[in-house]
């Protein structure tokens, strides 16, 4: 797993090639996968690279609206804004991503955040159930304030990833 340390032009090219070997990782485990929303895994390398390349071009095009940072602490003022999403970083790497990170980046996402912090999926690469330790992060986040609840979601790619953490941020 790349961590994004370079800057933004860095985060570009990482996604560009994460898209690569994310979907060698897809063949390699093709069975692990729902093939709904992707037909197969050639729809499935073409709509992730052609985001990332999407993303890429942007970014280069229009760096002001990004800002290249590193969880879990965010170069962004409190409050900033209404609504955070995060997906496919948390819970997703667990093997890679210790339970401090993760709780600390929660926290950090809900500092950012004006209403709630939504995280998908809540299952780490190559499992179908959920992140081993959430049920104590839930309750370690709710004594600092931080009100969580989870919620079914339509798309499921990987087996077992159709749940979202929903995070009410304090007032």
């Amino acid at each position: 797993m790349a961590y994004f340390d370079g800057g933004l032009e860095h985060v570009a090219d990482t996604a560009v090639a994460e898209a690569d070997r994310g979907n060698r990782y897809v063949r390699e485990h093709a069975d692990a996968y729902r093939w709904t929303f992707f037909a197969d895994p050639d729809a499935h390398h073409r709509a992730r690279r052609e985001s990332a390349e999407h993303f890429a071009t942007h970014t280069r095009a229009s760096p002001h609206h990004y800002v290249a940072a590193r969880l879990p602490a965010l170069p962004i003022p409190g409050k900033t804004f209404d609504l955070v999403l995060s997906s496919h970083l948390l819970f997703s790497y667990a093997d890679d991503l210790d339970y401090t990170f993760h709780y600390r980046s929660i926290i950090e996402l809900a500092r950012v955040a004006t209403t709630e912090v939504r995280l998908f999926p809540l299952t780490p690469i190559g499992s179908a159930k959920r992140y081993p330790q959430l049920e104590p992060l839930l309750a370690d986040l709710s004594e600092v304030g931080i009100r969580s609840r989870i919620t079914k979601v339509d798309y499921e790619f990987q087996a077992g990833a159709d749940e979202m953490l929903v995070c009410q941020v304090p007032a």
